[in-house]
């Protein structure tokens, strides 16, 4: 359940980590 939206937060907070 939370599994998919863990992954889009890393995602995206990874994104702006790069940004």
């Amino acid at each position: 359940m939370l599994k998919s939206d863990t992954l889009v937060f890393i995602f995206f907070f990874l994104l702006s980590c790069y940004l």
